[in-house]
């Protein structure tokens, strides 16, 4: 029953915002009594927090994909294609977790969404240093690379999941992981795009 209760609660927030989610609407969707939903969840706060927690638990088991990779551009390249496996695959939890900012201001100080928040930025910080000790990205500042490689990702994947690109999933996948090469050329060591392809 939990797991109804929170996929009929992001329903909701997608569909008609955060006002949108309540508990006697949601216990109306799932045709339950209110009793019945609050022997799972005290409130409405304790669902959106639960919602938050779980959308980072499922992302960052596809960004631990990348940890298969053997060298740092593998895993960074690993990383990349882990990202847009969760785009395409969790598009909602996608939106609710990086495009919610009114959920996401109510629950970050609660639980461990801000810890884990921080966990799924600092493994990408921690990919950008594993490139550079290893001489894979040119020297810089650890900082503005994932910056940029973030801005890159999240603007892209954004598009797609509100239906501006206009493309196909495959064809995301491909206009996604050449976009994440192309940038590459600014931050890698020279001529070592030329190992990966798309």
């Amino acid at each position: 029953m939990p797991e109804k209760i929170l996929s009929t609660a992001l329903e909701l927030y997608l569909s008609n915002g955060i006002s949108a989610v309540s508990m006697r609407r949601i216990a109306q969707k799932l045709h339950i009594t209110a009793m019945a939903l609050y022997r799972h969840f005290p409130n409405k706060d304790a669902i959106l927090l639960a919602l938050v927690e779980q959308g980072f638990t499922v992302f960052g088991e596809y960004q631990y994909r990348a940890l298969a990779g053997k060298t740092a551009a593998e895993r960074l390249l690993l990383a990349g294609k882990a990202f847009v496996d969760f785009v395409v695959e969790n598009p909602k939890i996608f939106r609710l977790i990086f495009m919610s900012p009114d959920i996401f201001q109510k629950v970050h100080n609660e639980g461990s969404v801000g810890i884990r928040a921080h966990q799924t930025y600092q493994f990408l910080l921690d990919r950008v240093a594993d490139g550079m000790r290893e001489g894979f990205l040119k020297e810089g500042t650890n900082e503005e690379v994932a910056r940029a490689i973030w801005g890159l990702c999240h603007g892209m994947a954004s598009l797609y999941v509100i239906g501006m690109l206009d493309v196909q999933e495959s064809e995301f996948r491909a206009m996604f992981m050449s976009a994440f090469l192309q940038m590459g050329s600014g931050i890698l060591v020279d001529a070592t795009l030329e190992k990966f392809t798309v």
